[in-house]
Formats: structure tokens, sequence, C-alpha cells
């Protein structure tokens, strides 16, 4: 009602470009198939973070796994008292 029909008109001759068309074909191709199962790539907040806690978690699986391996192998009293229990 209040816009004018004329301006639209001179907007038509711009869509009718034929270089899209054969464009839009090249999306829908095989890789663009393979993308879409993937994973999308996480957030930048995510990314920033990312780095700082795996590197503290691995540091602290590091630690408790030399902490554990000796105090294993320290503790050779309790087959010990096994042996000792089972006897009358």
């Amino acid at each position: 009602m209040s816009w004018p029909t004329e301006p639209r008109a001179a907007t038509a001759p711009t869509a009718p470009t034929a270089p899209t068309a054969p464009t839009a074909p090249t999306a829908p191709t095989a890789p663009t198939a393979r993308t879409v199962p993937r994973r999308a790539p996480p957030a930048p907040e995510h990314r920033e973070q990312a780095p700082q806690q795996h590197h503290a978690h691995v540091r602290k699986r590091t630690s408790r796994h030399h902490d554990a391996v000796p105090h294993r192998h320290a503790v050779p009293h309790r087959h010990a008292a096994r042996q000792r229990h089972d006897e009358p």
C-alpha cells in the first residue's frame, strides 16, 4: 500500500543473474556430506579453556601413578599376614 511498485521492479533485473544457479549444485557434493556427520568445532570459549584443563588433568594422573606404583610393592607384609593367619 505505502510502498511504490516501480522501485520493486528495479530490483527484479538483479535476481535473474545466471551465475548463481551453477554454483548451487557444487555445494551438495560428497565432501559436504562427509562434513555433516562430523562433530561441530568447539565454541571459542571452550577452545581457550580446554588446553589448561587438559594439562592439569594429565599432571594429576602422572603424579598419582608415580605415587601408586612404589606403594604397591612397599607393602609386602599384607601377604605375609595372610599366610600367618592361615596357619593354626
